[in-house]
């Protein structure tokens, strides 16, 4: 199966459930999910509606694919999709689902092609940022005109702004303060504030950030934005510098440590304030 073929068949539903969520984020309901955090129990019914979206695009135009999504719980199609299939959809129907519910812009909607246990593509479109990037293996990564998929320039995360800052997401205190003493580091649970955030981990895409590291990373959000900044030449490993050749090679979708960095120095930087750290 051709990736950019497919990307383009999804293009249309990327945009509608763009504009669909802009028109709605100022009304928009929560809906209870079980947790801890609330940023990892932030659920909306513009969520399952999203899902739902992308769950009748790929069953009435290829009901071969099988479907996973981050709210499979609460789907109504599940059912009708393969169990197993050649090819495998992985959405995550708002990535930044509490930013989006506090009225913020940092909320994308991410879309995942798996084929054999790899990621072959990943398609991601920010509303709000009116930003669509792709990404396909080996192929680097582009960031296409919203309305006109064939419209793209390839990006280069050496090619971005320098921002200074690299992303934590629920880590622990010491390796927020180790990361800290090299290079600033905006952490979610301590320094969210609906009204000022603005260091989503697709920065790394857009230049709002250096980077980002992340414990238990679930493959449907970390894991593809990793993969369209690896294929954007960012640096990518686990947290004593390791490759990571296949991100499905970890339990349950979540890769244990992952760091992802703009450039060398910049990884060099983190890696180095990990070193120790436990």
């Amino acid at each position: 199966m051709n990736m950019d073929w497919l990307i383009a068949k999804y293009h249309p539903c990327f945009l509608t459930a763009g504009d669909y969520l802009l028109k709605v984020q100022n009304r928009v309901q929560s809906v209870s999910k079980d947790g801890d955090s609330p940023f990892t129990t932030a659920l909306t019914d513009a969520d399952l509606s999203v899902q739902n979206l992308f769950e009748i695009t790929t069953l009435a135009n290829h009901p071969e694919l099988a479907f996973d999504s981050e709210e499979e719980s609460m789907s109504l199609n599940k059912k009708y999709f393969p169990r197993e299939a050649e090819y495998r959809i992985l959405l995550d129907p708002i990535d930044g689902t509490k930013n989006f519910k506090d009225g913020g812009k940092t909320f994308g909607v991410v879309m995942t092609v798996v084929k054999d246990r790899q990621i072959y593509a990943v398609a991601m479109y920010l509303p709000a940022y009116r930003k669509f990037f792709y990404s396909v293996r080996c192929g680097g990564t582009y960031l296409a005109a919203t309305r006109r998929l064939s419209e793209k320039g390839k990006i280069q995360t050496l090619a971005l702004p320098r921002a200074g800052v690299v992303r934590t997401d629920h880590a622990s205190k010491d390796l927020i303060e180790r990361i800290d003493k090299v290079i600033q580091v905006k952490e979610i649970t301590r320094d969210y504030d609906p009204q000022t955030w603005r260091w989503p981990k697709f920065g790394i895409l857009t230049g709002e950030i250096d980077g980002f590291v992340k414990m238990d990373a679930p493959l449907e959000d970390w894991g593809a934005i990793a993969f369209m900044a690896e294929n954007a030449g960012a640096m990518v490993s686990d947290k004593d510098g390791n490759l990571i050749p296949n991100y499905f090679d970890f339990p349950d979708r979540k890769i244990p440590s992952l760091v992802v960095s703009r450039d060398y120095i910049a990884h060099s930087l983190v890696l180095n304030a990990l070193k120790s750290w436990e």
